[in-house]
């Protein structure tokens, strides 16, 4: 009776066990992803910003109006290592979450401490390419989190495959506010072509903060060489385009993608 006992115990530990693994094993994707831009690059966005208020909210400053149609460029200086398998949890914290840019206005002007969140916000919007369908199983397609939550936001990744682009969002909503921000990211590039970040409050009145980073529509892909003959580009011409910019700003002289208005 008691080795029965034992090997029911044992039964229900194994099956316990092997059902733990089969769920593991389905919340994780075998992708094959690979950058297509490299350090040294640049990004150019055009930036927009709009704001509401009702009565109630009225004197509430905006927060990022003062970004609105400027031009931030961003140069690539990070990308994470990648790998064969992913959950969601590893894929956020080892793929999206790392800083992978530093940015800077088209004159030059690096951006204040209170603007750096776009830095975070291009970085977690530039993906690798590759495996885009095997991406999209590990989050879910829309919104499932507690809408009616008081106050205090319930944040959830949402993603999905729209044809040639992969939107991809962190969003929190409660009863009383939507606050996150989405992008819209090319599956040929990895490189994001609409990035929105939002903060909205709708319970005693109401204020909308938005801004907007749109790919700059005249990108150009420019590769400069600085071989002996200068046959690509001059010394010169690559002077021109970077002046007003300090060394550190300025990408490695082998490869530079960038935009330019």
């Amino acid at each position: 009776m008691l080795k029965s006992k034992r090997r029911a115990v044992l039964l229900v530990l194994v099956l316990a066990i092997s059902l733990l693994l089969v769920m593991q094993f389905q919340s994780m994707s075998i992708v094959f992803l690979e950058w297509e831009v490299e350090p040294g690059d640049l990004i150019q966005f055009n930036v927009t910003a709009s704001v509401e208020r009702d009565e109630t909210w009225s004197r509430i400053p905006p927060r990022w109006m003062h970004l609105n149609n400027t031009t931030v460029i961003a140069n690539v200086t990070n990308l994470p290592s990648l790998y064969i398998l992913y959950t969601s949890g590893r894929f956020i914290s080892e793929v999206v979450s790392p800083l992978k840019v530093s940015c800077f206005f088209e004159n030059g002007t690096d951006l204040s401490e209170e603007d750096q969140f776009i830095e975070s916000l291009i970085s977690m919007a530039l993906f690798p390419n590759g495996s885009w369908n095997e991406l999209d199983l590990l989050f879910a397609d829309e919104y499932e989190g507690d809408r009616f939550r008081i106050y205090t936001p319930d944040y959830r990744w949402i993603a999905y495959l729209n044809g040639n682009e992969f939107y991809f969002s962190y969003t929190g909503i409660s009863w009383h506010s939507t606050i996150g921000w989405s992008a819209r990211i090319d599956t040929a590039t990895g490189i994001p072509v609409f990035i929105v970040k939002y903060d909205g409050y709708h319970d005693a009145g109401f204020y909308s903060d938005r801004i907007e980073l749109r790919l700059s529509a005249d990108a150009v892909d420019l590769k400069f060489q600085f071989l002996e003959n200068n046959t690509l580009k001059s010394r010169n011409q690559e002077n021109t385009i970077f002046e007003g910019l300090n060394e550190s700003q300025r990408p490695r002289r082998d490869s530079i993608s960038m935009s330019i208005k």
